[in-house]
């Protein structure tokens, strides 16, 4: 399985924590999860819609290119709403949580 996968491969060149968390289908899965707070009109979530495809229509007819989207709209995104929408985005926060109050 890739997460398990990629986690002891990461694990066995540092000692320092490692996480890794998988989109559950793609990175504009979680950005999508947030979408009514990325400026794109009048827009609703809805769950069985895929990321990538509901921003693409929003967007016409402007292009969706990823390089630089992506990161517009990541910052955009309401994190607190996009982690009650997305269970392996809260579980990247509750990771990213887990390794801070190790620090």
């Amino acid at each position: 399985m890739l997460g398990p996968d990629l986690l002891a491969r990461a694990q066995a060149v540092t000692a320092v924590p490692v996480v890794v968390i998988v989109a559950e289908r793609d990175f504009e899965d979680w950005i999508y999860t947030a979408v009514e707070h990325l400026d794109l009109g009048k827009a609703a979530w809805n769950s069985s819609e895929r990321g990538k495809n509901a921003i693409e229509s929003l967007l016409t007819p402007e292009k969706y290119v990823k390089s630089t989207m992506q990161a517009r709209l990541t910052q955009r995104m309401d994190l607190d709403v996009a982690r009650t929408r997305s269970t392996s985005l809260n579980r990247l926060f509750n990771k990213i949580d887990e390794i801070l109050a190790r620090i």
